[in-house]
């Protein structure tokens, strides 16, 4: 190291390849480079490490205690690492329901059992219902909730915010009630409870530090939500004005519709002071 410049290795950014160099050598440049006083050393030791090693087969004798204890945290970080695509918030409660991570394959079971059994799947998703389209529909978001009754624990439906975006300070918002439990309110219960969490600033997501598989909680900032809705489902449209979504503009030829053309969307927007709670 000079001038707080690594030499001699191949360096990427945050990582370090040792691959072409033998094992003493690799432990004599770890130690090095560990207690070199730069904490992008360390970063780049911590990715490089191999996360396959057993902690038997590291000879704890050649390390210093922090060392070793830096290769047993990154081993366990490995380990217990967590996919950063699904929902990790926790449960959302109303008077009814309980809006919860829809992380499980129970739950993402359910929701295509009811998209295939309800018949409005052409409605919904604008595709016609084959196995293939179907499988695209799924509930990893970081944002997506499962709606179910608080009594019976039964889902009903789901609801969730996409396509955040950070810079613009809004999601876009969807939802779908299974058909036997629609005209029930559960719609609105939950389309607002999960706008009211949003605009209070209680949603995150999970992002990756630089050292890989720690993270931190990023909360989002979101203080317009938005749900374009095809213009022929009336329902959806309703349900939105019924929670304080105001119609913003029409979305010509949004909608390509499998089999039938082009359909318009209607854009509705809703802001915290509007939400009907």
């Amino acid at each position: 190291i000079e001038n707080g410049v690594v030499k001699n290795y191949k360096i990427f950014p945050w990582r370090i390849d040792f691959s072409s160099r033998a094992e003493e050598l690799v432990i004599k440049d770890f130690k090095t480079l560990f207690n070199s006083g730069y904490r992008n050393c360390r970063i780049a030791l911590w990715n490089w490490l191999p996360t396959y090693i057993d902690v038997s087969e590291i000879n704890k004798a050649k390390f210093s205690d922090e060392e070793y204890d830096f290769i047993l945290q990154r081993l366990s970080a490995a380990k217990n690492a967590v996919p950063t695509f699904v929902n990790h918030n926790s449960d959302i409660r109303t008077e009814r329901l309980i809006l919860k991570p829809a992380a499980k394959r129970k739950m993402l079971s359910v929701y295509r059992r009811h998209l295939k059994e309800d018949g409005d799947f052409s409605l919904y998703t604008g595709f016609k219902l084959t196995k293939n389209y179907l499988i695209m529909f799924h509930l990893s978001r970081a944002y997506c909730f499962a709606v179910c009754e608080a009594a019976s624990g039964e889902m009903v439906g789901m609801v969730g915010l996409h396509h955040y975006d950070e810079e613009r300070r809004m999601a876009e918002m969807e939802w779908y009630i299974f058909k036997p439990y629609r005209h029930m309110g559960y719609g609105r219960e939950a389309v607002t409870a999960l706008a009211r969490q949003a605009f209070d600033g209680n949603l995150f997501e999970l992002r990756e530090k630089l050292m890989m598989h720690t993270y931190m909680k990023h909360f989002a900032e979101i203080d317009l939500i938005r749900a374009n809705i095809r213009i022929s489902n009336s329902a959806s449209q309703r349900l939105a004005a019924s929670c304080g979504f105001k119609e913003s503009y029409v979305d010509r030829r949004h909608y390509i519709v499998e089999g039938q053309g082009l359909e318009d969307g209607v854009v509705m927007e809703l802001e915290p002071d509007a939400l009907m709670c």
